[in-house]
């Protein structure tokens, strides 16, 4: 059987994969401006930052035939990590999370935005807690649970009520 894969997070901001996206087109245009070894190193160093950019994630693999899992950074999709051994898991539990941010503008005015968001984690039998995946619609993060639970064969707690 083959393991569950479950990218959650992208290891980079927003802002940061933004200037992946400018990477990449950086490169296109300046490659095509300029046709020769410089324009082509230009370019291919232009193009590997902007896909690392782009394709940094955090995620987590479970193999429930050799009761392993493996928490890891997926780069160009090549993902880095070591696996470890569990005897069972004992549950997935949902939370939700109230995050907030201050903005402050330069008059002194300040802005708190506040947003929430339900947040899944695997809860193995030896007590061990890591976070399986996030969304801000509750029902989109149980839809894709229930496909993670048919693998996982585990209950499904809600706390986000």
């Amino acid at each position: 059987m083959e393991p569950l894969n479950i990218m959650h997070d992208y290891v980079l901001p927003k802002q940061f994969r933004f200037f992946g996206i400018l990477a990449l087109i950086f490169a296109i245009i300046f490659f095509t401006q300029h046709i020769n070894l410089f324009g082509f190193l230009v370019s291919s160093a232009s193009i590997f930052l902007g896909a690392l950019m782009l394709t940094a994630r955090y995620g987590l693999s479970i193999d429930t035939s050799q009761k392993q899992y493996k928490e890891f950074v997926s780069l160009l999709w090549f993902q880095s990590g070591t696996w470890k051994n569990y005897t069972g898991i004992e549950k997935i539990f949902i939370n939700k999370i109230v995050e907030s941010e201050r903005m402050v503008s330069r008059s002194g005015a300040k802005f708190d935005f506040q947003s929430q968001s339900c947040q899944a984690y695997i809860k193995f039998d030896d007590g061990q807690k890591i976070e399986l995946d996030s969304d801000k619609s509750k029902e989109r993060l149980l839809s894709r649970l229930n496909e993670y639970n048919e693998q996982l064969q585990t209950i499904i707690q809600d706390n986000a009520l």
